[in-house]
């Protein structure tokens, strides 16, 4: 069960859906088949370091507090469109949230997981994307020296062109503006179709939406997912196609000690 539920007096919320959560360098689980994405966490831009809850040179730290498991439907349910008003090319409205209990991240939870099948079709301008956020009971919530984690796994359709690869950011809002924060953009390339990931982020790290809008870990409204097609590069060899995904376990734990 989720620990934070979802609460929608803070948002102008298009409509909760009825089923509704949400890449590239990458090095291996210790003793999973899961792919981790720690950025922010190693300070290398691409770099994978240890994974958060396993510690770093020999040490351990507290296992993970999970937000969303997926698990039971409340937690399918809780997802919500990002925007409070319509966004031209937005496809959150028109996309499938659903639980899938065959299929979930076997470093946490196994089964079940959150399906998400998002009707891509073109590279148009603004990009094609599906943009959803959790807003966290108890919001603002104080995750400050926290990191965010998040297991994704693209499983088909989306972006096939090489020269032109999809994206998914994981990203949180803070304060009464609902400022940006956000983990650095992850290429899905077709490479990884099938395969977890594990994406995560210091929070104190995060990406501000602009100079003057600040993100705030004290003060954590939600956390959120955009899976965007991005603009080709070249002119494409192929048109995006219907997307499907999954999303586990989002959550966080302790920043990793600074070596």
């Amino acid at each position: 069960m989720a620990l934070f539920s979802i609460s929608n007096s803070c948002l102008a919320i298009i409509g909760m859906f009825a089923l509704s959560t949400a890449a590239c360098a990458s090095g291996s689980d210790d003793n999973n088949n899961v792919t981790t994405n720690d950025d922010d966490d190693s300070g290398t831009g691409g770099q994978t370091g240890d994974d958060d809850d396993s510690g770093t040179g020999g040490s351990t730290t507290a296992p993970p507090t999970y937000l969303y498991t997926f698990s039971e439907i409340t937690d399918i349910n809780a997802a919500l469109p990002a925007n409070a008003t319509p966004v031209e090319n937005d496809l959150t409205p028109d996309t499938k949230f659903t639980m899938d209990d065959q299929d979930g991240a076997p470093a946490e939870s196994d089964a079940p997981s959150m399906k998400i099948v998002a009707p891509f079709s073109e590279f148009t301008s603004p990009d094609q994307a599906v943009d959803f956020q959790f807003q966290l009971e108890g919001a603002p919530v104080d995750l400050t020296g926290k990191t965010v984690i998040m297991y994704f796994k693209f499983d088909d359709g989306f972006v096939q062109d090489p020269t032109a690869p999809g994206g998914v950011i994981f990203y949180a809002k803070s304060g009464p503006d609902w400022n940006w924060g956000a983990n650095s953009w992850k290429n899905l390339e077709v490479g990884m179709k099938g395969k977890w990931q594990k994406i995560s982020f210091k929070l104190a790290n995060a990406e501000p939406g602009s100079a003057d809008k600040p993100f705030d870990p004290s003060q954590v409204m939600s956390i959120g997912v955009k899976i965007d097609t991005g603009e080709p590069r070249e002119t494409p060899e192929s048109q995006p196609t219907e997307g499907t995904f999954h999303i586990d376990s989002i959550g966080f734990v302790d920043d990793a000690p600074t070596p």
